[in-house]
């Protein structure tokens, strides 16, 4: 999905809230035509029907209506980022990554640096890429190094491997490895969405990709995606850094096939207005130690 703008995200709210093109402009100091165009790009984006034009009036859909709601408390987050710290800005970190890297990486830093407090933000990259010019976050660690722009320091730590992985039932079943990517044409496979409303799919890098799965459950996180996994015979493909604690659980295990080898590159940002040089080394040393022993 393309970089979500924090612009685009406030200017649809208004509409979904107005539901006048021309009130919303009026508001918020634009054309109408700016307000039109920005509706238009979160349409783009999100592949579907957001605000339904008739009678010069501009109402949302019912699935517009919906993400609305989604995108309003992604926007409260933001705002509240952008209040003062109580406890002191100089003693927090707040790092923005999706959730699978997240909650992997946030009590490895936290042990490692006690001096600071962490706040952790999950976003997905493009809104990672999409809000970075805000400064809404100070550390970013993503798939993606475009879009930072001048205050960030950006620098690959190194590469994620990403496989597929079910139950001990069901990798049993596919015989021993590696098995041939045929193997898996009856096997349903968990698979990442934006929306369960109208089947919008993301994409999990896998190499085969959606249209030639056959489809099981649908899930917004890779962490969901593993706990279905466990439970039900269907797989899921993602970072094996993530899904090491089930692993090592013997919960789920690694389906072994034939030419798979998927590696993607992760990317540490620092926004060097707020971090110090020697904080950013220090976050660097930790996450590159921790993706060369786990990823």
């Amino acid at each position: 999905m393309p970089d979500l703008r924090l612009a685009d995200i406030e200017t649809f709210i208004a509409v979904c809230r107005i539901q006048s093109v021309s009130n919303v402009a009026r508001q918020l100091g634009v054309t109408p035509s700016q307000v039109s165009k920005a509706v238009s790009r979160l349409e783009r984006q999100f592949q579907m029907k957001l605000v339904d034009r008739r009678a010069g009036r501009s109402i949302p859909s019912a699935v517009g209506l919906r993400i609305a709601q989604r995108l309003d408390e992604v926007v409260g987050t933001i705002r509240a980022l952008r209040s003062e710290d109580p406890f002191g800005r100089g003693a927090l970190l707040t790092i923005a990554s999706p959730s699978y890297l997240l909650g992997q990486c946030l009590p490895l830093l936290a042990q490692a640096m006690p001096q600071h407090r962490f706040r952790g933000v999950e976003l997905p990259p493009s809104q990672i890429r999409g809000l970075a010019p805000d400064a809404l976050f100070d550390l970013a660690l993503t798939t993606g190094a475009d879009g930072f722009g001048a205050a960030w320091h950006v620098e690959q730590i190194g590469e994620m491997r990403s496989v597929l992985v079910g139950n001990t039932a069901l990798v049993e079943s596919l015989g021993p490895p590696p098995i041939p990517a045929s193997k898996l044409a009856d096997v349903p496979f968990i698979t990442p969405t934006y929306t369960t409303q109208r089947a919008v799919f993301g994409d999990d890098e896998c190499p085969l990709r959606v249209g030639e799965r056959k489809l099981g459950h649908e899930v917004q996180t890779f962490g969901t995606g593993l706990e279905l996994a466990v439970q039900c015979p269907q797989v899921v493909f993602g970072p094996i850094l993530a899904a090491r604690l089930h692993i090592e659980r013997g919960l789920l295990s690694v389906i072994d096939v034939e030419g798979w080898n998927v590696r993607v590159p992760l990317f540490l940002a620092a926004n060097q207005d707020n971090v110090k040089e020697a904080t950013r080394r220090t976050v660097r040393e930790w996450l590159t130690g921790w993706l060369a022993r786990y990823g």
